[in-house]
């Protein structure tokens, strides 16, 4: 099966659609078809795979962050102020002063934490001014001043956000969301993958017991024919034929329950491998393998290592641990208080001409520089710390939760491997009543011809081998379902099959 079956899943399962063929009629498929059907069409699988997509774009959203932010700003303000007073002499007019001023840059944060501003500005001046001097009043128009500057300043934490932030904490976090959601959509291949290959061996075993019932109502009918002759000859007393006549009405009912359970059981499979229920009408499937039986061996302690490392819920259950840890580091970085050291670096121009004005500029001119710390922290912190005791809580509760999962995971495999091996005796042990039980079906007829024997036992015994037919199919289907089983549990369903799964 694994060499037969090699797809490549995308998220998108881009898988070319398969038709389902005839409305009406029947359809023989295989195990792999059904496979692919619901690789492409399973409505389960189909919803699960969004999840990654809104993950990935969560975490491209907050990178964001980390984007510089263009800023532009212009203004133009003017400001009057009451001119100086000469008592007894003169009242002058008040003072005026306006400016222009444009301002653009960037300004954003890295992902170390630091924050950054870099800016250029162009300012224009110009007013009216009344003084006096010598007891004598002056006026003078100031003229046009020029004020181009170019200034970086950052802010980098030392303690507090210095190893982690809100910004990288919530990036940190999504990046394990998408992890998990990838988990999930395994998970969710994994389950419709073991789902699909039970329903179809439950298929297969829901025909052969239709096929059974069917021999068997041959047999009772044919049976049945014979008891019409003898009681006709006088050989049999017309209690027999009733007798006949009975079991001929109970095999027709369990055929007829047989038959309506093979149909439950396509049922069950189209769901699993279509979206549109409906429009296979009244086609039916018919599938083209039978069942086998293929030894198996067993081996706990690799199926335990398995289950602990590649199955979907305990994958995710390390994930929600390794995202606690995150949290926790945050809430401890949390605690200390606030120390930003600060800088900045400037240069500026001053002219009464705007050319001379970026001279200064680009000759970096008039340099200005500064340097600095900030210190600020709560008097008692109580709600960081609060958090933080929380955060370890959690952290507790998902330790013990991932080694509750651990001790499920690994006693449902060891049941899992327990219920095969029984399925595996169970299939001999069948085998041999069904041998058993054709034999003295025949052995008992051969009386009854040689007048040793009565119909009683004849209708008994055909009871018996329709039972041991039925155990035998049955012991065969629960083997490969225990299979299935087993593999699901042990996370290996897609490795099995041949199954190959990628994400973007």
């Amino acid at each position: 099966m694994k060499s037969a079956l090699n797809l490549i899943v995308a998220t998108c399962l881009a898988i070319a659609p398969i038709v389902h063929g005839q409305e009406n009629g029947v359809r023989s498929l295989s195990r792999e078809d059904c496979l692919r059907m619901a690789l492409a069409k399973n409505l389960d699988i189909r919803l699960m795979r969004f999840n990654p997509e809104f993950a990935r774009i969560n975490l491209w959203g907050d990178i964001a962050a980390w984007d510089p932010n263009l800023f532009m700003d212009a203004s133009q303000s003017f400001r009057t102020s009451e001119g100086l007073r000469n008592v007894g002499e003169f009242n002058p007019s008040p003072n005026e002063r306006w400016n222009e001023n444009f301002q653009t840059g960037l300004s954003g944060a890295t992902p170390w934490g630091m924050g950054y501003n870099l800016s250029l500005n162009q300012g224009r001046s110009s007013g009216t001014e009344f003084f006096v001097r010598s007891n004598q009043v002056f006026s003078a128009d100031a003229p046009f001043f020029y004020t181009p500057a170019a200034t970086i300043s950052v802010s980098q934490p030392l303690l507090k956000d210095a190893w982690i932030d809100s910004a990288r904490l919530q990036i940190q976090l999504d990046r394990q969301e998408l992890k998990q959601t990838e988990s999930d959509v395994r998970g969710q291949l994994i389950q419709t993958v073991s789902d699909v290959q039970s329903a179809y061996f439950d298929l297969i075993s829901k025909r052969e017991l239709v096929r059974v019932q069917e021999k068997a109502l041959e047999t009772a009918e044919r049976f049945l024919t014979e008891q019409k002759k003898r009681v006709e000859i006088g050989m049999l007393a017309p209690l027999d034929e009733k007798r006949a006549e009975s079991q001929v009405a109970q095999v027709r009912t369990a055929l007829l329950q047989a038959q309506a359970n093979y149909t439950l059981s396509q049922n069950s499979l189209k769901a699993l491998i279509g979206d549109d229920f409906a429009g296979w009408g009244n086609g039916a499937i018919e599938p083209s393998e039978s069942l086998s039986v293929i030894p198996t061996a067993f081996n706990r302690i690799e199926s335990w290592n398995k289950a602990l490392s590649i199955r979907p819920d305990i994958v995710r259950a390390k994930l929600d641990l390794e995202r606690q840890k995150i949290q926790l580091k945050f809430r401890k970085n949390q605690l200390f208080p606030d120390l930003d050291l600060r800088g900045s670096y400037g240069i500026g121009g001053f002219d009464e001409n705007f050319g001379p004005g970026l001279k200064d500029l680009q000759e970096r001119r008039n340099p200005n520089h500064a340097v600095g710390v900030r210190l600020s922290f709560p008097l008692s912190n109580r709600r960081e710390r609060a958090a933080m005791k929380s955060t370890k809580l959690r952290n507790d509760q998902l330790l013990l939760s991932l080694k509750r999962l651990e001790q499920i995971a690994i006693r449902g495999v060891d049941d899992a491997i327990v219920s095969a091996q029984a399925a595996l005796a169970r299939i001999d042990s069948t085998k041999a009543e069904r041998i058993y039980a054709e034999a003295a079906l025949d052995a008992e007829q051969r009386k009854l011809e040689n007048g040793k024997s009565t119909s009683f036992f004849v209708l008994e015994l055909q009871r018996d081998l329709t039972r041991a037919r039925s155990d035998e199919i049955q012991a065969q289907s629960d083997y490969n379902r225990a299979l299935v089983r087993l593999s699901e549990l042990e996370g290996t369903s897609l490795e099995t099959t041949g199954i190959q799964l990628q994400f973007r």
